[in-house]
Formats: structure tokens, C-alpha cells, sequence
């Protein structure tokens, strides 16, 4: 997986190079939100993955260079079984029986890009 080039926070503040604590109003100026959204696809009980993650921290470091940021703020995840999955398990958890069938899971990630005030 490919890592993070910037800091990101589930929280609504950060740490400078110091350790001390800067938040959005004060050292901090909010440059926009974002929202991304990807499905993952797996099979045989989610041990063979079909989609990598790769893109996601990828995807995060280009959103913030864009925008000419320097973090992340109230980071948040949220995961979610695909459409796929809720189809399975209507048909008397099929999936359970037959590992082959594929499964979904949906992530969104959102967050605030951030930028310290000079």
C-alpha cells in the first residue's frame, strides 16, 4: 500500500513541527472538502482481493497537491457492504455456501484539506 505524503487527522486539528496543536480558524485555513469513493471486490470469503487500495492514498496525496495543501482534517471512513453483498445474502446466504461467489465493499473517504497560514 502506498502511504500518505501528508499529515491527516480524524480529528479537527493537527500537530506543527513542534508538537503543539494548530486548528482550523486559528493556524489553520480550510482549503476545500473532498469525497472519494471506491468499491473493493474479493472472492473465496474475501481472501483473493480482485481491487488494490493502492489508489486511495494516491488519490488522497494528488487531492491535496492540487489544492496546494499541507494536510488533512477531520479525516473520516466509512465502509459499507456493496449491493452485490445485500443480493447474496436475500438469496438465504448463498455466499456462505459457495466461496466463489464475489463480494463488494464500498469505501467513502472525506475529509477537509487544510493549509497553514503563513
Amino acid at each position: 500500500m502506498q502511504k500518505a505524503h501528508y499529515p491527516i487527522s480524524f480529528s479537527a486539528f493537527l500537530y506543527d513541527k513542534n508538537h503543539n496543536v494548530v486548528m482550523k480558524g486559528k493556524e489553520l485555513d480550510s482549503v476545500s472538502s473532498f469525497t472519494l469513493k471506491k468499491t473493493f471486490w474479493t472472492l473465496g470469503y474475501g481472501l483473493i482481493p480482485l481491487t488494490t487500495d493502492n489508489l486511495l492514498c494516491e488519490d488522497i496525496n494528488g487531492l491535496i497537491r492540487e489544492q496546494h495543501g499541507d494536510g488533512v482534517i477531520n479525516f473520516s471512513i466509512l465502509v459499507e457492504a456493496g449491493t452485490i453483498n445485500k443480493i447474496w445474502s436475500f438469496l438465504m446466504y448463498l455466499p456462505g455456501y459457495v466461496p466463489i461467489l464475489p463480494a463488494g465493499v464500498k469505501v467513502t473517504l472525506t475529509g477537509t484539506i487544510i493549509r497553514v497560514k503563513s
